[in-house]
């Protein structure tokens, strides 16, 4: 029992086995190892010391083959090593943080970890995708006001931020103060990450042998372009131009289709270039990478809201995770708009639809971007069939992609395709 002021931390129901000394160093070294380095703390476990000058030394012994995200040695070298990142945010101060990339031989977990006063308080994923190397990060607030402020954030476990305690936490800080912080923080954290990720996105090259090898395959109108990138700090997209004159679609449930691409006439079976009323045109993407939004849609959707020509988005599709006939997809939408433009997509599969009604076999159970989740309609045909889904208010300017990642339940991969865009502001 302590007179002194502190925190004491108690363990009931122990089983005492030989190594219960190094566990509770390593819960210390854990939690605590800021304060170690700071020299404000010093602990003594049945008289073996931890301390500032041995607390280094004993996390390398006792984590030496930890590969858990758990493990602290890599936010010590990152704070001792990496010079820190800062910024002042809404009403709790300065904020620092120490970012680095890992080298050959570490193991970096791809967490950020925040303290506050010293002591661990949660560690928080990166929130960015597309890196193509492990880093790590330690993030704190050098504010004591501000530490004051986040602390009443905190609910009995210490272990996260919930905005909505200050109310009976704190008089001078209201839940939506409180928000702001948070939201600034995380702003903070992410710009900072996405300077990181700008250096490795470069430009796609041009390879004569993949070009020499389409061309062969598919012919010279096919395959020879040369091919043009365009480089953002989020996303590289390789763009390639082909010319197609006529589209064929062979199906042994329905008719066969043949389409003359340079003719605005619908040459095919509720599937062509027109206004496509109902369950009607699917609309074309354009081979160049961009979605050129002819196409009519699906269900009364397609009614109150036509798609507009020559739209200048750009999209990338890919498979992003697979477990138990749940697949997470995940699509990435850039404008070449300088200001920002409103934009509704519809979106199916390729190839994996039943019969010439255009049902599709998967179903999408959730849509999110940034770990928000976001609201998505289905189009239906006269059959009450699910044809295809759209997201609608999609804000994207020039240089700053949209990333949503779409689980869908189905028994096999799909190819998905944007049949639709629409720009909101028409």
């Amino acid at each position: 029992q302590r007179t002194e002021s502190g925190l004491s931390q108690y363990v009931l129901g122990v089983e005492s086995n030989d190594d219960w000394i190094n566990n509770i160093k390593k819960a210390f070294l854990t939690t605590y190892w800021f304060l170690f380095e700071s020299d404000k703390l010093t602990v003594d476990i049945n008289g073996e010391i931890l301390s500032k000058n041995n607390y280094e030394e004993e996390a390398e012994m006792l984590f030496k083959n930890d590969l858990s995200k758990e493990n602290p040695i890599p936010f010590i070298k990152i704070f001792k090593n990496a010079a820190p990142e800062k910024k002042s945010i809404y009403k709790i101060g300065e904020v620092c943080l120490f970012v680095s990339e890992e080298n050959e031989n570490e193991n970096f977990p791809n967490r950020i970890l925040f303290l506050r006063d010293g002591m661990k308080i949660k560690l928080d994923t990166l929130g960015i995708s597309g890196l193509p190397i492990n880093i790590a990060g330690v993030m704190f607030c050098t504010d004591p006001n501000g530490n004051r402020i986040l602390g009443g954030m905190e609910p009995h476990a210490h272990d996260k931020f919930q905005p909505e305690l200050v109310e009976k936490k704190l008089q001078d800080i209201t839940v939506t103060e409180a928000k702001k912080i948070i939201k600034e923080i995380e702003e903070f954290k992410k710009e900072v990450l996405l300077k990181i990720k700008s250096k490795y996105t470069t430009e796609s090259d041009n390879i004569d042998f993949v070009d020499e090898l389409f061309t062969s395959i598919l012919g010279s109108g096919m395959g020879g372009g040369a091919g043009n990138s365009i480089k953002s700090n989020e996303e590289t997209f390789h763009k390639r131009t082909f010319e197609i004159d006529y589209k064929l679609e062979f199906n042994s449930t329905g008719r066969n289709i043949s389409k003359d691409l340079n003719s605005p006439t619908d040459s095919g079976e509720g599937d062509g270039e027109g206004a496509g009323l109902g369950e009607g045109g699917k609309g074309i993407i354009g081979g160049d990478g961009k979605i050129k939004a002819k196409g009519g849609g699906s269900g009364s959707e397609n009614a109150r809201n036509q798609p507009s020509a020559n739209l200048d988005l750009a999209s990338r599709f890919f498979l992003s995770s697979s477990s138990n006939g749940q697949n997470v997809y995940k699509l990435i939408l850039r404008s070449e708009e300088k200001e920002n433009q409103n934009y509704s997509i519809v979106f199916n599969q390729s190839g994996d639809t039943r019969g010439k009604e255009g049902e599709m076999s998967a179903e999408v159970l959730s849509i999110t971007s940034e770990s928000r989740s976001i609201e998505y309609y289905p189009i239906r045909n006269r059959k009450d069939q699910i044809t295809a889904y759209k997201i609608s208010h999609i804000t994207i300017c020039k240089d700053s992609p949209v990333v949503f990642e779409i689980a869908i339940r189905e028994k096999s991969l799909s190819a998905l395709q944007i049949i639709q865009v629409y720009n909101d502001q028409d």
